[in-house]
């Protein structure tokens, strides 16, 4: 039976279906009047049309595209002096819409006295430039300086550049995050990262413990007493290495929002990367399947690997069974964590060229003491390069994934429990 409260689900990118379950939306939804508002058509407009996947079909789901439709829609839902309200808010004040709406949503919700939530769990490392080793001005200075040199080399745009320069202004704004009363972490380093925004409104926050997405899915699934449904090929018996795919480049990716100038082209990535499953395959006698990721649309069997298999929703599943993974950088390579799968980082020549993208292979290969290969070397040595490092492995889960006062409940338990009904 629902709990008679009203949650306001807002976010500023696109509601797929893939988004609805790692979000548990539908979960939350089977507990309280659940009302999703997608603005994702009004502040990442030219994002969202770029994108190949479709938003899920769900009565639930409310898609204003105008001040006039955003504001009086949520003046529809706050202003009822309604105690049962409670607002879980997604968006970011990365450009002036999200920021200008989020002052709005601050105002509202504090004139009503309605709690508001911001999560900060997707589990990604924050890759930094690494420490020049002098003194804290300088480092500062030489750390300014890194990014500058980046966001010009990586820039596909005067239009991206301005937009970064606007993403990192409004960064810097106090009290930016000013709607929250809730903060949901995993991890300490997403406490870390996340209290320096709300400036000196930190101390008077409610932190929720909770997990990251990806931890908090495998807290669910392990929770089931029976295998999820799984459509194997039918040569499920060998052994298998998993790609976790990247969108890009045959697929729009999260940097094109950014307005990140992509390096890797189809026509020479996916041909290396075929070469490169060929060698891996023979060495380490496996076979190679790929995790498609979820702004992607491969057939099942797909030209762009060489004809294996593409497998969507199933990430963690494949992870599970698998010998040991591959990987650009990917969120998913938390699952590699949870089921302790050694993890091979790789890049190319293309690659190479972007600083932020090889930076994020090799610092994340660093946090796990993960091996990086080029895929365009002459000669590879998978077998004696494969292999988990326990304290890496078990300081990444409770750095980025989850920690130790964490409940062990999914997050959609925890904030049903310690945000919609014990605000």
């Amino acid at each position: 039976m629902k709990e008679q409260y009203t949650l306001v689900y807002i976010t500023e990118f696109l509601v797929t279906d893939f988004i609805y379950e790692l979000e548990e939306l539908d979960l939350l939804e089977s507990e309280v009047n659940l009302v999703v508002i997608d603005l994702s058509a009004f502040i990442n407009k030219s994002f969202t049309s770029a994108l190949s996947v479709v938003r899920a079909s769900r009565t639930n789901i409310e898609v204003p595209v105008t001040w006039h439709q955003v504001l009086t829609r949520l003046f529809e839902l706050m202003n009822t002096g309604d105690t049962k309200i409670r607002v879980y808010n997604q968006t970011d004040p990365r450009s002036i819409k999200s920021y200008i709406f989020n002052r709005f949503l601050s105002w509202l919700s504090r004139r009503n006295k309605i709690p508001v939530l911001m999560a900060f769990n997707n589990g990604v490392p924050e890759i930094s430039p690494d420490d020049t080793g002098i003194n804290e001005e300088r480092s500062r200075f030489y750390k300014i300086l890194s990014r500058l040199q980046i966001a010009l080399a990586t820039s596909s745009s005067p239009r991206s550049l301005v937009r970064k320069a606007t993403h990192f202004i409004l960064r810097q704004v106090p009290d930016n995050y000013s709607s929250a009363t809730h903060i949901l972490v995993a991890g300490k380093a997403s406490e870390e990262k996340v209290l320096p925004l709300f400036g000196t409104k930190a101390s008077s926050l409610i932190r929720i413990n909770a997990h990251s997405q990806d931890y908090s899915a495998y807290l669910r699934q392990e929770s089931i007493s029976h295998e999820l449904s799984f459509s194997e090929p039918p040569e499920s018996q060998e052994s298998t290495a998993i790609l976790l795919d990247l969108a890009m480049p045959a697929f729009v990716s999260d940097g094109h929002h950014m307005g990140v100038k992509g390096v890797l082209t189809s026509d020479v990535w996916y041909p290396a990367l075929v070469d490169f499953f060929e060698k891996i395959e023979e060495q380490a006698s496996v076979r190679v399947d790929i995790a498609g990721h979820y702004k992607t649309r491969h057939p099942k069997i797909s030209p762009f690997f060489g004809g294996r298999y593409v497998y969507y929703g199933k990430t963690a599943m494949l992870v599970r069974k698998s010998k040991f993974v591959i990987t650009i950088s990917s969120t998913a390579v938390s699952y590699a964590v949870i089921y302790n799968k050694p993890v091979l980082f790789i890049y190319s020549d293309q690659l190479a060229k972007c600083p932020i993208s090889i930076r994020n292979v090799f610092g994340m290969a660093a946090l796990l003491d993960a091996p990086v290969m080029n895929i365009n070397a002459a000669e590879i040595n998978v077998r004696e390069c494969l292999r988990v490092t326990k304290d890496a492995y078990d300081n990444y889960k409770y750095t980025y994934l989850t920690s130790p006062e964490s409940s062990p409940h999914p997050n959609y338990k925890i904030i049903m429990e310690e945000f919609v009904k014990n605000p």
